[in-house]
């Protein structure tokens, strides 16, 4: 009878240990079955959303940057964009206008995501043109944030 619960509790330890084991190794290895390169997508997504509702004319432009993008982009790009917000992402005339960004590829890049898209234009007519951007998405206090932002005609960051 002795022998029989010092297996079972030999038994119980190893099985825990080795669950242990398991979830530091998925920790470590980020994430349990998630793929990060979906977290950098969805910031992407969520940022060309945000596009038509930043008016870079606008005397609250650097307001409304704030808002609009303060979740999705570090606080360097954010604060040289709100400096020259003429030359940063967002709607300059109200048609066209930017409406989304169409992500092309994805690749893995240090700790972080490059990713190429366009930035889809629409009027009232519907889509009136896309303009190529590349952005870099990092991980930065447990979030995926946009470090760069590239696109002809606006700034580099």
């Amino acid at each position: 009878m002795v022998e029989q619960t010092t297996y079972r509790w030999v038994t119980a330890g190893i099985l825990t240990l080795v669950l242990v084991l398991i979830g530091v190794v998925l920790y470590i290895n980020g994430g349990f079955g998630l793929d990060s390169s979906s977290s950098a997508r969805t910031v992407v997504e969520e940022f060309g959303m945000q596009m038509q509702t930043v008016a870079l004319l606008d005397a609250n432009a650097s307001s409304t940057m704030a808002s609009a993008y303060g979740s999705l982009v570090t606080s360097d790009l954010l604060q040289r964009w709100q400096e020259d917000p003429e030359n940063a992402p967002g709607r300059l005339t109200s048609s066209p206008y930017p409406d989304h960004i169409e992500i092309v590829t994805i690749e893995k890049q240090g700790r972080g995501y490059i990713v190429q898209g366009e930035v889809v234009m629409m009027a009232s007519t519907g889509e009136s043109g896309r303009t190529p951007v590349i952005l870099q998405v990092i991980p930065e206090n447990g979030r995926w944030l946009i470090a760069v932002y590239q696109e002809p005609n606006v700034g580099e960051e």
